[in-house]
């Protein structure tokens, strides 16, 4: 899904200049092929013909970035930098950083000695950053060169007055991760790390939580908005991880992207159904994203009075949508009823039972014989039932946490999660 995502919201925007390159190859390949590093990918753009061992590469279209030679399966590459600078030798054994030369742009000469020194043996961290470090006092602040050492540089550490695990030294890593960084400049789109560090860092840095996810990804996607280029990677990468769903209540993430960046325009023109798709998301995510209120719901009782939801009194409400002729309904209900609601009733949990039908005997059969009668039980004998479109149920069972003042703690909870959630809700006041 977000390799598809990329594919569709990811294109390319390039910055004119001009190269002059002498390629000077001792090794013989069967084919040689210049590509560029581009977000996630990579492109191929001209094939070499080489004559004695030399060949040429002349455009007047190449932006500042990381480049590579290849040879025709890809097996094999030479990374060389192109800055401002672009007319220049390279000379190399094989299609490898020993024994390679560069020769008439300093900033390609930087980049190829960065190369041979990682190369050059094992090296530690305070070693390659001391290298770095060295590096950007002599060079021009404002080269491409630069943009990378100082994004390859390692953020600052936690004081060490953090406790190593605490939750304080995450929000101090999540704060600096990105110092090094411009996030306006779109010439790190051509690196062969910024794409991947992104993804590292969305995918094994962030805490799994929807909180976590919000608090360091909204500001991250603000810091690049002065970039269209870094602006389309991240938001896309933002909203693959809030489509794949595979977070309590990530949804929220994906409203606001949807909201800031696609739908607002600011990305560009949808085509139609990508447009629809992404408004039904925002449609049926809208109402009901934690932290949000809860839409009220007035519903008819099975013994004939009506219920409201804002009316349940509690400390945290359930919020259960079901249906009597569901299956896993009908093993949910009763753990409901025999273990949960015991546990916690005394504690403040009421339980608010919404049916998602207009059957009414069905429904009444089930509570009367099941003997659920310690909580609401709620249905619409007739009419739209907005409360769908409100709570987003797209199935059944579905469940929500609501804390007293009826605002969403906690969605689509499962039933195996329940029990950790109540337990550390009504100790600590949070899920987490």
């Amino acid at each position: 899904m977000r390799r598809l995502l990329l594919l569709f919201f990811l294109f390319f925007i390039f910055v004119v200049s001009a190269v002059d390159i002498d390629v000077r190859l001792k090794a013989s390949y069967e084919g040689v092929y210049v590509a560029s590093y581009y977000g996630k990918g990579v492109r191929v753009i001209d094939s070499l013909f080489f004559q004695n061992g030399t060949a040429q590469w002349q455009r007047d279209d190449v932006p500042e970035g990381v480049y590579f030679l290849a040879d025709k399966n890809g097996s094999q590459r030479y990374d060389f930098l192109l800055g401002e600078d672009q007319d220049l030798t390279i000379t190399l054994n094989d299609l490898g950083v020993h024994g390679a030369m560069v020769r008439g742009a300093i900033d390609s000469e930087m980049f190829l000695r960065y190369q041979q020194f990682m190369a050059d043996g094992q090296r530690t961290d305070d070693e390659r950053s001391f290298f770095l470090r060295k590096v950007l006092t002599e060079i021009s602040d404002a080269s491409f060169l630069a943009l990378m050492v100082k994004a390859l540089l390692p953020p600052t550490d936690p004081p060490a007055v953090l406790a190593v695990n605490s939750m304080a030294a995450y929000d101090y890593r999540i704060a600096h991760f990105w110092e090094n960084y411009d996030l306006t400049d779109a010439r790190l789109m051509r690196t062969p790390f910024f794409a991947q560090r992104f993804d590292y860092f969305l995918n094994q840095v962030l805490l799994p939580r929807e909180d976590k996810m919000r608090e360091a990804l909204l500001p991250l996607l603000a810091q690049a908005e002065g970039s269209d280029e870094i602006l389309r990677l991240l938001a896309a990468e933002a909203l693959g991880v809030a489509l794949e769903n595979k977070i309590m209540g990530i949804d929220a993430l994906g409203f606001e992207v949807i909201s800031r960046y696609y739908l607002s325009g600011r990305l560009g023109e949808l085509p139609p159904k990508q447009r629809q798709m992404l408004e039904d998301y925002v449609k049926y995510t809208g109402r009901c994203r934690v932290g949000q209120k809860g839409q009220e719901i007035l519903l008819e009782s099975w013994d004939e009075h009506q219920v409201s939801l804002y009316e349940t009194p509690g400390e945290y409400t359930l919020l259960l949508f079901w249906e009597p002729d569901c299956e896993y309904c009908k093993v949910v209900l009763p753990v409901l009823k025999n273990e949960v609601l015991p546990q916690y009733k005394a504690r403040g949990l009421q339980i608010f039972a919404v049916n998602t039908q207009k059957e009414y005997d069905l429904w009444k059969t089930f509570i009367l014989k099941n003997e659920l009668f310690d909580w609401s039980h709620g249905y619409l004998p007739v009419g739209v039932a907005e409360f769908m479109v409100d709570y987003g149920v797209q199935g059944t069972p579905y469940m929500y946490i609501l804390d007293k003042d009826k605002k969403i703690v906690a969605k689509n909870v499962k039933l195996e999660f329940l029990d950790q959630m109540l337990s550390r809700l009504f100790a600590s006041g949070s899920i987490y």
